[in-house]
């Protein structure tokens, strides 16, 4: 198993969420930018993962930290290749999304609480690079805090969220602002992305009142 997974040390792979585009278009419209980054090879598997392999972390990393890149509109998301996860075809109900916390008190500015604070959205995956920074040596400029977070279908996003911040003394409750760099369309019946409630032929096959089913709820974050 080690020596199999030494030609995908430094690779990425990504899948869409709906409609996927073809391979050969994904290709031209990225390996020219990929080049500069140091992309050496890109390739498909099981018709739906897409793979890219790099030269170096620089340039891998790079586009980690980037979040979403576009195709013809549709997000492609990345993910570091792991050896010690089986990687198949990702289901709809959950998607990484690269979240700004904002408001976050300077005693949680660090890995446990901002772990903490993420979990309240969905699973937390990776922490921006300058948040890191910002962790490891307590300075800079502590706008917000980026974190990948795993988020769910099941429910609308949250825009803000309520928490306390412990003292020595007191708690002082406090609320947090959310800014998704990408908020996809969610069916409310399905509990998944990629479509809603206006065009879910599922809804419309299982019996269910159609004036029930003209309008998607809105979501709270924009």
């Amino acid at each position: 198993m080690s020596k199999g997974s030494v030609p995908f040390e430094r690779t990425l792979y990504g899948y869409f969420v709906g409609k996927r585009v073809a391979f050969p278009l994904v290709k031209d419209r990225l390996q020219d930018l990929w080049k500069e980054h140091g992309i050496s090879e890109n390739f498909i598997y099981n018709n739906d993962m897409f793979f890219f392999k790099f030269n170096d972390d620089k340039g891998m990393n790079y586009f980690i930290q980037k979040g979403i890149w576009k195709i013809n509109g549709i997000p492609l998301f990345l993910r570091k290749w792991d050896p010690n996860v089986f990687i198949e075809k990702p289901t709809l109900d959950r998607v990484p999304v690269w979240v700004n916390i904002f408001g976050i008190p300077l005693q949680l500015f660090n890995r446990d609480g901002l772990s903490l604070i993420a979990s309240k959205l969905g699973k937390p995956l990776e922490v921006g690079s300058y948040t890191t920074t910002m962790c490891e040596r307590a300075t800079g400029r502590a706008v917000y805090a980026r974190i990948l977070i795993e988020m769910s279908a099941e429910a609308p996003w949250e825009k803000e969220i309520k928490i306390k911040a412990f003292t020595a003394k007191d708690a002082t409750a406090t609320t947090l602002r959310m800014e998704y760099s990408w908020n996809p369309n969610r069916c409310d019946h399905c509990k998944i992305f990629g479509h809603d409630l206006t065009t879910c032929t599922s809804q419309a096959t299982s019996g269910a009142d159609p004036t029930l089913s003209t309008c998607t709820p809105s979501p709270k974050l924009s």
